[in-house]
């Protein structure tokens, strides 16, 4: 369930970590209920726990994966704590929080004005071995070129919106051609498009739910994917999804629903 990223600085060294390519996202997981349910996900088999400073539960996602070295941890610096005195000092917070952080993310391209110091913060960050790996969320084509145009390190992950619905092809293939791997978030449409006929359909012939069919999907584009859901039984089917794979003439079909569907915000299109 592992899957290597090769992240190349442009100093000429390769930096590389290894990222289960499922994980477990925890937005919107009510801090009272989060070491329980990552515990759970943990107990089924995930490897990898996506939260987020916005979040409000890193200090719990910390306590259920304590001492867990197999357990990949992705984190994200918010807009507020952009700059290069603050990205640093709240990433030290997240740091006592959660013990480790494997991946540090801008959670978004907003603050204009700031983003290139807070890049700085973070090469910073990783070259001090605060954290393991550093990348961006929520970032377009044009944010992206800007970090190549004054960075001594890119991104290795741009963490963004996607699904058979929204599948931001000009994007995902700029960061495929600059070594960029895409996460995937919100991949089950925030269940809006969940009872699809076409989902449903092909889940039948995989004897599969549409929330494994879309998860799938994205996993065979190659992307990581962290599905979030606070239900046990959800959890358990979300990664159970490495006994089977979406043949060519189905995966056409899931390429086919493209409509530019966008479930939550979208700062890709930002100044």
């Amino acid at each position: 369930m592992e899957k290597k990223i090769s992240h190349t600085l442009k100093r000429g060294k390769d930096h590389k970590i290894v990222m289960p390519v499922l994980g477990l996202g925890v937005w919107g997981t009510p801090k009272d209920k989060t070491e329980k349910i990552v515990t759970t996900a943990i107990n089924y088999g995930y490897k990898h726990i996506d939260t987020a400073q916005i979040y409000g539960n890193e200090r719990e996602v910390g306590k259920a994966t304590k001492g867990m070295e197999e357990i990949f941890i992705t984190t994200k610096l918010w807009e507020n704590n952009f700059g290069y005195e603050k990205a640093i000092k709240t990433c030290e917070e997240s740091l006592s929080k959660l013990n480790r952080i494997d991946l540090f993310l801008m959670h978004s391209p907003h603050g204009i004005d700031n983003r290139k110091e807070t890049w700085e913060a973070m090469q910073y960050l990783l070259k001090n071995k605060y954290v393991n790996a550093i990348g961006v969320s929520n970032f377009g084509v044009h944010h992206i070129k800007e970090i190549f145009s004054w960075a001594d390190i890119g991104p290795c992950i741009n963490q963004i919106e996607l699904s058979p619905f929204l599948q931001r092809q000009e994007l995902v293939n700029f960061c495929i051609d600059n070594k960029i791997t895409t996460t995937a978030y919100s991949p089950l449409t925030h269940g809006i498009r969940i009872e699809d006929k076409r989902l449903i359909e092909i889940g039948k012939v995989y004897k599969k739910s549409s929330a494994q069919i879309l998860i799938k999907w994205s996993l065979q584009k190659g992307n990581i994917v962290i599905p979030k859901s606070t239900n046990k039984e959800r959890i358990k089917e979300n990664i159970e999804i490495f006994d089977f794979t979406i043949e060519q003439e189905h995966m056409k079909i899931l390429d086919a629903l493209e409509e530019g569907f966008v479930t939550c915000w979208d700062p890709t299109v930002d100044p």
